[in-house]
């Protein structure tokens, strides 16, 4: 024993100076994620929580695009409920794979 206190690895959700972020064992994530039965979207830039309307472009297991939806991230949760496997997200003019 070294005396050092163990740190508790972080996981869920996380403010930190005014971004929030969803932490899996310490690990920031990004991109669309399922949790908790709702859809959260973290930038793959800055793996900051993304609200407001994002459009998605579903893709099936052969990449042929299947449909066009526009998601709403809620502005206070983040939160958005759609049903989505493979997609694209177009954040800022740039898409995005999922």
């Amino acid at each position: 024993k070294t005396g050092a206190a163990e740190e508790t690895p972080l996981n869920g959700f996380v403010v930190e100076n005014g971004n929030t972020y969803y932490y899996v064992n310490n690990v920031r994530q990004k991109g669309l994620q399922k949790i908790d039965g709702y859809y959260y979207y973290f930038s793959t830039n800055t793996y900051a929580m993304r609200t407001g309307k994002y459009t998605v472009i579903v893709a099936n297991s052969n990449g042929m695009l299947t449909k066009n939806t526009e998601f709403d991230f809620d502005e206070k949760t983040g939160a958005a409920e759609e049903k989505l496997l493979n997609g694209f997200v177009v954040e800022n003019g740039n898409t995005l794979i999922m």
